[in-house]
């Protein structure tokens, strides 16, 4: 190959890797802009950072803030926002003691009636206090 051509393949890939970087910004931003307009959960500039209620670590953001389920009651980032001790984990209690305790929970057919609740996604509406449309 000359010169050309090498330069050409270079710029070539110089261009694809660009490419892929700007794609994978938006998707991003995409996510949080579903999260933060969707109405069963809190926007990220609204979410008093607590402490884990498994291991007390701190949970500064409302994307490691997770829902115990079924080591406690469902609870939701909105509805436990803002209280003295909100039942929240962090992520590292997620996939550590949560996620494994969720697989014994559905292998074991414990909790069905928060499960089903869970499934369809009707808990959350019932946490925020709001009415879910049936389509």
């Amino acid at each position: 190959m000359n010169k050309k051509q090498l330069k050409k393949i270079r710029r070539a890939k110089l261009l694809k890797k660009k490419a892929n970087v700007k794609r994978n910004k938006p998707v991003k931003q995409f996510h949080n802009d579903v999260f933060n307009s969707c109405p069963t959960m809190i926007h990220e500039n609204d979410f008093i950072p607590h402490d884990c209620c498994l291991c007390d670590a701190r949970i500064e953001t409302v994307h490691d803030s997770h829902n115990p389920f079924p080591l406690t009651d469902i609870a939701s980032a909105l509805s436990e926002n803002g209280k003295e001790n909100p039942t929240r984990c962090c992520s590292s209690c997620d996939m550590k003691i949560v996620l494994p305790a969720r697989i014994l929970s559905k292998t074991q057919g414990t909790h069905k009636e928060q499960w089903a609740k869970y499934h369809d996604g009707s808990i959350y509406y019932e946490l925020a206090g709001i009415q879910k449309e049936v389509a």
